[in-house]
């Protein structure tokens, strides 16, 4: 899409391009939020159970957890084009 292309889409509210845009902005701030939640998360177990143990259903949980955040953010994945 070249610059000018760009101008008249940008003044469209339905632009595929500007859409995707913002989708992916938005992903991007879900994405911190999920992983300053997961901190928060993970210190409050420590605190509560002490070490957190490698392969305990609570480590499984917060590597999902983590892998789902960065699967949404679009600065990990390739921005779509």
């Amino acid at each position: 899409m070249h610059n000018g292309d760009q101008l008249k889409c940008l003044s469209r509210l339905a632009c595929p391009v500007l859409q995707r845009l913002e989708q992916e902005a938005f992903n991007w701030a879900k994405a911190q939020q999920l992983r300053g939640y997961l901190a928060a998360l993970k210190e409050v177990l420590i605190a509560k159970h002490g070490e957190i143990q490698t392969g305990s259903p609570a480590d499984h949980w917060l590597s999902w957890a983590h892998q789902h955040a960065d699967r949404l953010d679009p600065l990990i994945r390739e921005p779509s084009q």
